[in-house]
């Protein structure tokens, strides 16, 4: 007796994926809640940081930001997270070296960014949020000079206006920047 076996389209086969890796997200997100930030959570902010950032194989100028700071691989400026010393421009990355420092970077400033009243009773995607904010302006922003809004909002669990609060962070030297501009609006989904 021949054994049918079912065949299915390919759209089906996606769609089916589709739901196990939302089912998928959600458990971790479920399990991410209320506690910090879980590897999960990090290779989704590495992901995240890859894709926005781009990759500079060969250390750089970075003409879009205040003071043409030096940039390479995915938005390491200045300094190289593991040896602390200066980057200069020309100097070449690997690729795999690059996601190494972004690692080293989220690891390094989620200390400081546990500290902000409610971190544990926020939920991955707003920690995710604010892991992308501090890469990108420092982690020390809570409670610092010019980061009056963000701080309140933060300080008072107001959740529903951090959002437009860090959307008010888009420029560099005063000019608003395309890119911040983006950047704040796929984290705060807005």
């Amino acid at each position: 007796m021949v054994q049918e076996t079912q065949m299915i389209t390919f759209k089906q086969y996606l769609e089916e994926n589709r739901k196990a890796t939302a089912l998928a997200a959600l458990a971790i997100t479920g399990a991410a809640m209320a506690a910090p930030p879980k590897p999960e959570a990090t290779q989704a902010m590495v992901d995240y940081i890859k894709r926005k950032e781009g990759f500079r194989p060969v250390a750089e100028p970075d003409k879009d930001a205040k003071g043409n700071p030096t940039v390479v691989g995915y938005g390491t400026t200045n300094i190289y997270p593991d040896t602390k010393k200066p980057i200069k421009v020309g100097e070449k990355i690997t690729p795999e070296k690059a996601e190494e420092y972004i690692k080293t970077s989220l690891s390094t400033m989620t200390p400081q960014l546990e500290k902000i009243p409610g971190w544990d009773d926020m939920d991955a995607g707003k920690q995710a949020a604010l892991m992308s904010f501090g890469y990108n302006l420092g982690p020390g922003f809570y409670g610092a000079e010019n980061f009056e809004t963000i701080t309140s909002k933060l300080k008072n669990k107001q959740w529903d206006e951090v959002p437009s609060a860090l959307n008010l962070y888009n420029k560099s030297g005063g000019k608003v920047l395309g890119g911040l501009v983006t950047r704040r609006a796929i984290v705060t989904g807005k």
